[in-house]
C-alpha cells in the first residue's frame, strides 16, 4: 500500500485535500520510516531522540536534516529554519541554540 511509511500516499492525499506543499513542510519522527517519508515528499526530515530516536540516530539511512532532543526542541529548530530569509528548504543545519 502506498499509504504506509516511508511511501508518500497519505501525505500526498492530505496535501491535495488540505492544499499544502509537502516540499515546504517538515516531518518529525523517531524511526527510519519517518525520515524516509520526509525525503520521499521533499520535506525536511527531523529526527527526535525520544522513543526509538537515539537508536535510529546511530543507524539511520537516510540521515535526517536535523536532530532534536525532543518535540519542543524540534519546534525551535523549525522556527529558526522558517525565520531565515530563504524560509526553509532541505539541507544540513546546525543549531547553536539547540538546548
Amino acid at each position: 500500500c502506498d499509504c504506509r511509511k516511508p511511501k508518500a500516499g497519505l501525505v500526498l492525499q492530505a496535501a491535495r485535500d488540505l492544499g499544502f506543499d509537502p516540499g515546504q513542510s517538515f516531518v518529525i519522527g523517531d524511526k527510519p520510516a519517518d525520515l524516509g517519508l520526509g525525503r520521499s515528499v521533499g520535506a525536511v526530515p527531523i529526527l527526535v531522540r525520544t522513543g526509538y530516536g537515539r537508536e535510529t540516530e546511530q543507524t539511520a539511512d537516510p540521515k535526517p536534516d536535523l536532530a532534536a532532543d525532543n518535540l519542543a526542541h524540534a519546534a525551535r529548530l523549525i522556527e529558526a529554519r522558517l525565520a531565515r530569509p530563504e524560509g526553509g528548504g532541505s539541507g544540513s543545519d546546525s543549531d547553536p541554540n539547540s538546548r
